[in-house]
């Protein structure tokens, strides 16, 4: 398998895992709330969704990723899910859902295991954190957007994303 790749401010940094393309089925896994409960990602199947793997709630470049999406949610009035998912523990991201005020997105940790951020391609193991990438998935939990930010400091394409979303759902 070809090593692949993201960078912190220039910096390569392996990934573990391989990439998820369009038109495959998001992979199953658990991951945990703030009430410490492990959530199945496939709870979701029947809606169309975002999934955006971060690498930490406390920085600005997640915090702002996520005041996006929770932007977009709340214009979608519950047409779509928000999940974003870190490695964060569930705490630490309550806090911030809660001063941020972003109630429209779930926010889900992979701190146990990292397992589905292997399963994603995004997890980094050296630091044990989620490199930055963003999943459209259908109704029928086939991914129909990739995009694996190459540098872990900017910001996803929205323009691409919220095509895809709008192809996806419809809406």
């Amino acid at each position: 398998m070809k090593k692949r790749q993201t960078t912190f401010k220039g910096k390569p940094l392996d990934l573990a895992g391989g990439e998820i393309g369009g038109g495959q089925k998001i992979p199953e896994g658990t991951l945990w709330n703030k009430d410490l409960e492990g959530i199945k990602t496939h709870q979701w199947s029947g809606k169309t969704r975002i999934i955006a793997t971060l690498p930490s709630v406390d920085t600005s470049v997640c915090a702002c990723e996520a005041r996006a999406l929770a932007e977009r949610a709340s214009e979608l009035s519950g047409e779509v899910d928000f999940i974003a998912v870190s490695m964060d523990l569930p705490f630490a991201q309550q806090r911030f859902r809660e001063s941020a005020g972003l109630e429209s997105v779930h926010f889900l940790s992979d701190h146990k295991t990292g397992a589905f951020g292997q399963k994603l391609g995004v997890l980094i193991n050296d630091l044990r954190l989620l490199s930055r990438a963003v999943f459209v998935v259908d109704r029928g939990d086939v991914v129909r957007h990739v995009e694996y930010v190459k540098e872990m400091t900017d910001q996803p394409d929205y323009t691409a994303l919220y095509a895809a979303l709008q192809s996806a759902s419809g809406v």
